[in-house]
């Protein structure tokens, strides 16, 4: 996990894209990595970026850590947040499912929005947590995540690179009042968006033809051209897309 690595430690230079490094970091996840957690295995297909630090006054509300309520979500998230590299975060109530990133004193995890199990089968949010708790053996103690019997392992595995083209679009449900609301901090890959009901922050729609434009914007070859207008093909207006 070195290239993760390297990429926190840019995350901490004070000049840095902050917002570009978390891109960085989803874009590899969603291409070199899966989640292991005991027999299950999750492919993620739309991860969003939840970072918090004092030091880089990323300070962004709609992480779970950064809320200074008592309540059991939040007392959670304080814990899990925080120094727990490469680990399983259970949202109370086992509403989500995010990969720990944080290896220092601030909170860094990508909830896995969407994902493929171990036969190929999209999964949603809370689907994500469903299959991730199913059969585990331990939900008597589990407590709702609090106690997941998962805690303390490491369950990011590389693997070879599975050449995804990788776009950026908004995360879901977020605050309006959020600084951060309108940054692209969820990633996916725009290779199979026509295949599943991604669950982003934009409509499928409206990704596709976002992409569809910034590539027209920089003259694309013939080969290149066909393939953006099959991507079109039953999803969004050609003459639309070209209308720039």
């Amino acid at each position: 996990m070195d290239e993760l690595t390297s990429l926190l430690a840019e995350l901490e230079n004070e000049d840095a894209d902050t917002v570009r490094i978390l891109q960085r970091i989803g874009e590899k996840l969603i291409n070199e990595y899966v989640i292991q957690v005991g027999d299950v295995t999750l492919d993620p297909v739309l991860v969003e970026a939840y970072y918090w630090s004092d030091d880089k006054k990323f300070n962004d509300t709609s992480v779970h850590a950064a809320k200074s309520s008592t309540r059991n979500t939040y007392e959670l998230a304080r814990k899990r947040q925080k120094n727990n590299f490469g680990e399983l975060y259970i949202h109370f109530g086992r509403s989500g499912a995010d990969v720990v990133l944080s290896q220092g004193n601030y909170y860094l995890s990508f909830l896995v929005k969407n994902a493929l199990n171990n036969n190929g089968e999209f999964k949603k949010q809370i689907a994500v947590c469903e299959t991730v708790c199913k059969d585990c053996g331990s939900c008597d103690v589990c407590n709702k995540g609090i106690n997941c019997c998962h805690y303390g392992e490491k369950i990011l595995k590389k693997v070879p690179s599975k050449n995804r083209t990788v776009v950026f679009t908004l995360r879901k449900g977020i605050a309006d009042d959020c600084e951060f609301k309108n940054k692209e901090l969820a990633a996916l890959p725009i290779d199979i968006i026509k295949e599943y009901y991604f669950t982003a922050g934009k409509s499928r729609t409206a990704i596709i033809e976002e992409y569809i434009k910034g590539k027209l914007r920089h003259n694309p070859g013939e080969k290149e051209l066909s393939e953006l207008k099959e991507l079109a093909r039953g999803m969004v207006s050609w003459s639309k897309c070209v209308e720039e």
